[in-house]
């Protein structure tokens, strides 16, 4: 991938391209428990009230937000009742100094969390935001169980490292494991070195699924045309059965029809999927994202707490339904085979037979 078409895809993960350049960020370095220091952008609303903060951790640069602020959760920061911090990963852009062997990006999030709890702009409530990798690092973050740590809410993204992501059918995934390094994370030499399943793939599996340590409400946002959707409905399913008792049910999870980013409408919360466009998806996510905040960092009676556990789109009908689980539960129609071809819920009228000539040497 070309370095320039590699840049437009990290800004469309990680930034709605709506230009506020006038917000100045303050500049900070937040400590980790090993002494290192993580870059950090903090963004405060006017005043001097202690407010709830929403976190990002990213890998992508922090200071591409910068210009384009609010971050794709439809938030513009000059005028929302929350702090917003933004922190580049240990190892990456400002806290390339920070890199080292073996750091666990699950405590990272855990100091940067109870950092933010202690400062005098803070409330002590903290939230969680972010796409693709920013949303991994929010499980990872939330597994730690940070005391600050209010709720989550990661964007076509789980936590599941698992063999057929990176060998589906047995074939290895070039061009996606390429681009995976590009980004930083270095991932094929090990990939390479375990070309099929074995006890490397049983141990990552088993300990990249945690449903059960998840102790915060979490708000998932998936798309149909993600590639992430299968383990993200597997995971959430997991989050309602699994997780510790006072929260099984206040997860919630939103599934349009996106992709894992893209540009403009294109995006999570657009309309547009190459030549399909579905209108009545257009942002959900933020708006959603947004009484998810608002209800559990606000204590806003704003009706969240009795939504359903499932709100998916119906690409056929442009329509939103929901559900308490996955998949729906839906009584069984019985159709029948017309002697035109097609089907009807009715049995045939009149007996009638549908016959065809085979040729193994010509399919067509």
């Amino acid at each position: 991938m070309k370095p320039i078409s590699l840049l437009l895809v990290l800004l469309s993960l990680t930034v709605s391209l709506r230009a506020q350049i006038f917000l100045t960020p303050q500049v900070d370095s937040i400590p980790m428990r090993d002494g290192a220091v993580l870059a950090a952008d903090v963004y405060r609303p006017v005043g001097t009230l202690a407010r709830p903060t929403i976190l990002i951790q990213t890998p992508y640069n922090r200071l591409a937000f910068r210009f384009g602020l609010p971050l794709g959760i439809g938030l513009a920061l000059d005028s929302i009742p929350y702090n917003l911090v933004i922190l580049d990963w240990r190892g990456f852009y400002g806290s390339i100094g920070a890199l080292a062997p073996g750091a666990n990006r699950g405590e990272d999030g855990y100091d940067a969390v109870e950092w933010i709890a202690t400062q005098p702009w803070s409330d002590g409530q903290v939230a969680t935001w972010g796409p693709s990798a920013l949303g991994q690092i929010q499980f990872l973050t939330a597994r730690e169980q940070p005391p600050h740590l209010v709720c989550i809410c990661p964007v076509v993204a789980e936590p599941w490292y698992f063999y057929e992501e990176y060998y589906p059918g047995g074939v290895y995934r070039t061009e996606y494991i390429e681009q995976l390094d590009g980004l930083g994370f270095g991932l094929s030499g090990i990939l390479q070195a375990n070309p099929i399943y074995n006890l490397f793939w049983a141990f990552a599996e088993q300990e990249t699924w945690y449903p059960g340590e998840i102790n915060v409400p979490t708000f998932m946002i998936g798309g149909w045309y993600d590639h992430n959707i299968e383990p993200s409905l597997r995971f959430f399913d997991a989050l309602q059965f699994d997780s510790p008792p006072p929260v099984q049910d206040a997860h919630r999870l939103l599934v349009g029809p996106w992709a894992h980013g893209g540009f403009g409408v294109a995006r999570p919360g657009g309309v547009n999927q190459g030549e399909l466009s579905f209108p009545a998806a257009a942002g959900w996510n933020d708006s959603l994202a947004r009484a998810f905040f608002d209800h559990y960092l606000l204590d806003s009676a704003n009706g969240w707490d009795a939504s359903p556990p499932i709100t998916y789109f119906l690409p056929g009908e442009n329509s939103w339904q929901e559900t308490d689980f996955w998949p729906p539960v839906r009584p069984l129609a019985r159709w029948y085979l017309q002697g035109d071809g097609s089907l009807a819920p009715t049995l045939p009228t009149t007996p009638d037979s549908l016959s065809w000539l085979s040729d193994p040497h010509d399919p067509s």
